[in-house]
């Protein structure tokens, strides 16, 4: 557009003013915009209450996360503990149980996402439910070893100090667990190999502890040394006098009637 005006006229001054107007307004505009977003800023509900949401979200992804995490590692299951130390409260604990995110297994052990648990999920989740240092044990050991071929209920499980009763655990005490009583198998602490036939030969309804050295001995798990050590250790202990017998006979086997050895 083009006006041809005087430079020293009235209507040149006018034309000039007229022509700024619209980068004034403009001018006007922007700074009406920064004073709201400062106004929304400062006030409840503007961008730090979102930051506030955002910030809360976030912390609360990192937790399903690590939670997530853990379960994957642990057969589905967690513990309360677990989750108290993940920043989980008692409040939020239940809440996620109530919607479904978690699923109670035992007190104090919760599936993560569903219920449906695998068996070593089941043998973690006693473990779990019995505190710190305790042990699956005795027949549910022994099947986890391979040693028995079922999983027996309820799940037997082996504690340092006496634990309250559980409808779906049966808990045994053992204040002589020797750190090499303990291994880990599947990510599961179980108790080893010889200290789960002694306790198997000390119980009623359980395999004959000659039967449980000759599959020990076909998957590779028979340690006669670490047998001798264990029984050295365990004078007096309940199943002591019946291993050390099928010992004596897994080493020396008694003749068959009419058979000569050799002259």
């Amino acid at each position: 557009m083009t006006i041809s005006a005087s430079r020293g006229s009235s209507t040149s001054t006018s034309l000039r003013l007229c022509s700024r107007a619209p980068e004034m307004t403009i001018r006007s505009e922007a700074g009406t915009a920064t004073d709201s977003t400062q106004a929304n800023r400062c006030s409840p509900g503007g961008e730090s209450g979102e930051f506030v949401l955002y910030v809360s979200m976030r912390d609360k992804m990192r937790a399903q996360r690590a939670v997530a995490r853990l379960a994957a590692r642990q057969h589905g299951v967690v513990s309360a503990r677990q989750l108290r130390e993940l920043g989980y409260s008692r409040e939020k604990v239940s809440r996620s149980a109530s919607n479904g995110a978690l699923h109670r297994v035992h007190r104090g052990v919760y599936a993560v996402g569903h219920s449906a648990v695998s068996r070593q999920g089941i043998c973690l989740g006693a473990v779990l439910a019995c505190g710190e240092r305790a042990l699956l044990s005795h027949s549910a050991a022994a099947w986890l070893w391979g040693l028995e071929a079922k999983l027996p209920r309820p799940v037997e499980v082996t504690a340092p100090t006496p634990r309250h009763a559980r409808a779906s655990i049966r808990i045994h005490s053992a204040a002589t667990l020797r750190e090499v009583d303990r291994e880990t198998v599947e990510r599961i602490p179980v108790t080893a190999v010889p200290r789960t036939i002694l306790d198997l030969a000390g119980a009623r309804r359980a395999p004959s502890p000659q039967r449980l050295l000759a599959r020990a001995k076909r998957l590779g798990l028979l340690d006669l040394v670490a047998f001798d050590s264990l029984l050295a250790d365990s004078s007096g202990q309940r199943g002591a006098h019946r291993l050390r017998q099928a010992l004596a006979d897994f080493r020396d086997p008694p003749r068959k009637p009419g058979c000569r050895g050799r002259p």
